[in-house]
């Protein structure tokens, strides 16, 4: 599993996210994380409407706009909890949407 997690200086939410992202890591084996300042190199948002801080991009597939909960990134885990490599390296993100109470 790859998880882009894009940032901005400023961004309230930006050290929450990476805080969920890093415990989530600890606790899953096979996971690797990028980050990237959208206000210099914006890296993999390029092309993919991403402009809002703090986003997740998820195997280059799935968009996770805000801070992530833990089972929202647990989801996109393989059989036996584990992290696995998307089916398809290249592909279109799509949005996720949360409700949050």
């Amino acid at each position: 599993m790859r998880i882009d997690l894009f940032v901005a200086p400023g961004c309230p939410g930006c050290p929450a996210a990476r805080e969920v992202i890093e415990s989530f890591v600890r606790a899953t084996t096979g996971v690797e994380v990028h980050e990237w300042d959208l206000s210099g190199v914006p890296g993999p948002a390029v092309g993919r409407g991403i402009f809002a801080t703090p986003t997740l991009l998820i195997d280059g597939i799935h968009i996770l706009p805000g801070v992530p909960r833990t089972t929202d990134l647990e989801r996109h885990l393989g059989p036996g909890g584990r992290a696995t490599p998307p089916e398809s390296p290249e592909g279109t993100a799509t949005r996720e949407s949360r409700n949050r109470v």
